[in-house]
């Protein structure tokens, strides 16, 4: 077995690989070494890291019994991160189909794993929600704490609930887990999955973020750039972002998205203007769309 880069194949320099690994030939096939590792400190899915990835294992060995289009190499458990290792098969000798091969493959091998965590996210979410009281007061009775409260930390705990409630309504999309959900290495607001049947929403990834600004001046830059950095941490699982300021936001923003404009990452901002917008003309839908509109023919 001989490893090998993009070059010597089709004279390419580079290619990005959907996960760590190397291109190899043997008996003149195409394979792909892949090598995935997480660390415990830095894991944020619902489904604990061992089992998370136990259930790729068992993925993997499946298609290596049933399909031979795999091969189970090594797993690594040094307390502090879990290392699997694997060989991906019969790829086709064009790297850049052999690439798009490898990405359908991963997502068939994680979508058991996903799908138990994101149940499993939902329930935990649902007993919070109860035990916290969300879902309790309307629409109505939301925005009016937002708009009224005297008390910073009730407005933005009634704006994000405000936010959630709306997002809800949407068909397809749904809590992924509770409201301002804290990780080691960050704060997200409300993380929703996208199960939209909409021609538009459902050709975005399978998370969306949404961060809630209740501040008394506007949203700049800096905001923008701290959602996309989250977007950018979910393992290319989410394309579309909201970034919801009450009172709007500075000019700054619009050179901001002007430059990310050639990205497939898309975040849309939204104020308080079309959030009673979309509850005095009860669509919070067509409000998004309107949004995400706007913010691509920017």
């Amino acid at each position: 077995m001989s490893f090998i880069v993009a070059d010597e194949i089709n004279g390419a320099l580079f290619i990005q690989t959907p996960c760590e690994g190397a291109f190899y030939q043997q008996n003149g096939k195409l394979g792909f070494f892949c090598s995935l590792l997480e660390t415990r400190n830095e894991w944020s899915h619902f489904l604990g890291l061992p089992y998370y990835f136990d259930l790729i294992r068992r993925s993997i060995e499946s298609r290596q019994r049933v399909r031979g289009d795999m091969e189970f190499c090594e797993w690594e458990d040094d307390r502090a991160s879990i290392k699997l290792e694997f060989k991906m098969l019969d790829l086709p000798n064009n790297l850049g189909i052999a690439n798009e091969e490898i990405h359908s493959r991963l997502l068939e091998l994680e979508e058991p794993a996903l799908q138990l965590s994101n149940e499993i996210g939902k329930l935990g979410s649902d007993i919070a929600r109860k035990a916290s009281g969300f879902g309790d007061q309307s629409l109505e009775a939301l925005l009016f704490t937002v708009q009224s409260s005297k008390d910073p930390s009730v407005k933005g705990r009634a704006l994000e609930e405000l936010t959630a409630k709306l997002f809800e309504s949407v068909p397809g999309f749904r809590m992924a887990g509770q409201l301002r959900t804290v990780t080691a290495t960050e704060e997200i607001d409300i993380s929703l999955l996208n199960a939209s049947t909409n021609p538009v929403m459902s050709r975005e990834a399978a998370f969306i973020l949404v961060e809630c600004k209740n501040w008394s001046g506007k949203c700049g830059r800096s905001e923008f750039s701290l959602l996309r950095e989250k977007m950018q941490n979910r393992k290319d699982r989410c394309s579309l972002g909201f970034l919801v300021s009450w009172n709007g936001f500075n000019e700054t923003i619009t050179k901001e998205m002007l430059r990310g404009s050639r990205e497939k990452l898309l975040i849309v901002p939204l104020t308080g203007v079309d959030i009673r917008k979309a509850i005095q003309a009860g669509s919070f839908e067509k409000v998004l769309l309107e949004g995400l509109y706007d913010a691509i023919h920017l």
